[in-house]
């Protein structure tokens, strides 16, 4: 779906800003769930090494994209991807 509006999408679903913090928080434990048979050490180390990939159309404002690194800056998460879209 197309559209002149700005949106963040998490996965497959469109959200807000503010859904972030809590969509991350979410990975995380899924992550270390998968680990905790094995050794939650390694759950707990891994979810701390996740990285987030941005992919950011280039009609983009910089605003929101500065927005959604806040988020993710307040969530923790400073690994960030940015992925790109050449001859778009």
């Amino acid at each position: 779906m197309y559209g002149d509006k700005t949106s963040i999408q998490l996965n497959d679903a469109i959200k807000n800003k503010k859904d972030i913090r809590m969509f991350l928080d979410e990975k995380r434990a899924s992550i270390k769930s998968s680990y905790s048979e094995v050794d939650p050490q390694i759950g707990a180390s891994k979810a701390k090494k996740m990285v987030v990939c941005l992919k950011v159309d280039k009609k983009t404002k910089l605003g929101i994209v500065s927005e959604v690194k806040e988020e993710l800056r307040d969530a923790s998460a400073l690994k960030i991807n940015y992925i790109v879209n050449e001859g778009k």
